[in-house]
Parts: structure tokens; C-alpha cells; sequence
């Protein structure tokens, strides 16, 4: 059965950026996530897609997602992500 789960935020945009990492998400929610994931989705906590938000993020199925401050165009810093 493929589900989607509730909302993980586990970091926060300070330092270097945002890093939602599908390991660390485990460690804490071991029983929420399941062991291969099939599609992932990320929204800032005012709950826009990653996509429209014009910052460059990355994701993956096998680590998770992230959004690196020095990568935000115009000297901006990453949203905050769930």
C-alpha cells in the first residue's frame, strides 16, 4: 500500500541551509517512513512547493531534500522546508 506520510521538519535554513535528510527523518519517525519511498514532496512552512518558490533545491529518493544558502540566487537563504 502506497500512503503519503505527515510532514517531517527536521532542520532548519541557518548555517549552510535547510537539510531534510531522508536518514535523519528515520532516526527520529523510524515507524512513520517506510523503507523505499516512492515520491517525496517539499513545501516551505508557509506551505509553498519547493518548485515555486525560485530557489534551487535538490531531492532524492535515497537522501531526502535540501536547499544550500550559497546556491540562492541574489544572496538570499533557503526557505525553511517540511
Amino acid at each position: 500500500v502506497t500512503e503519503w506520510t505527515s510532514w517531517f521538519n527536521i532542520d532548519h535554513p541557518g548555517g549552510n541551509g535547510d537539510y531534510e535528510r531522508l536518514e535523519a527523518i528515520r532516526f527520529y519517525y523510524r515507524e512513520r517512513v517506510c523503507s523505499r519511498p516512492v515520491a517525496m514532496e517539499a513545501r516551505t512552512t508557509d506551505w509553498v512547493a519547493a518548485a515555486d518558490t525560485g530557489e534551487v533545491v535538490h531531492s532524492s529518493l535515497e537522501k531526502g531534500f535540501w536547499c544550500i544558502n550559497k546556491e540562492q540566487p541574489s544572496g538570499r537563504s533557503c526557505s525553511n522546508y517540511h
